[in-house]
């Protein structure tokens, strides 16, 4: 089963429970990208993880053509051992959006209850659809 990669990038934390602290073990995290133009909005497991406003991470999006837990599963375990944290997940919604005078789509995936936005220029995303599972890793710098 090959992955196909929407984006790997380095990120710069620029916002930490913004909108409050929901829950105990959960942070909401916003980050944005330092050579594309994304910016993603994902809760992470704060014990697992601990992150703060100013950490530098590298983080990849990878989409899974197939839907087969079984493949899925050995792709994780096959590719992302090196990365510190790793989701898998899938794709609920995408909604086409105009900011200014520029074309965005806004791509939404739950991981279990734990949900990402991710905002990205709209001619990036011709692999991102509805029902598609999302793998997102990663790594503090």
């Amino acid at each position: 089963m090959n992955n196909l990669l929407v984006c790997r990038d380095l990120f710069k934390i620029v916002a930490k429970d913004f909108d409050g602290k929901k829950y105990e073990k959960t942070s909401r995290i916003l980050m944005q990208s330092f050579f594309n133009d994304i910016e993603i909005w994902i809760d992470i497991h704060s014990y697992y993880f601990p992150v703060t406003v100013g950490d530098i991470l590298t983080v990849g999006v990878n989409i899974c053509p197939g839907s087969n837990v079984a493949e899925i599963e050995n792709l994780v375990y096959k590719n992302y051992n090196k990365y510190s944290y790793l989701m898998v997940g899938i794709i609920f919604s995408i909604q086409s959006v105009k900011f200014d005078t520029v074309k965005r789509k806004i791509i939404y995936a739950s991981f279990g209850g734990l949900l990402m936005k991710m905002i990205v220029p709209l001619k990036n995303n011709n692999l991102l659809h509805v029902g598609k599972h999302v793998i997102i890793y990663i790594t503090k710098i």
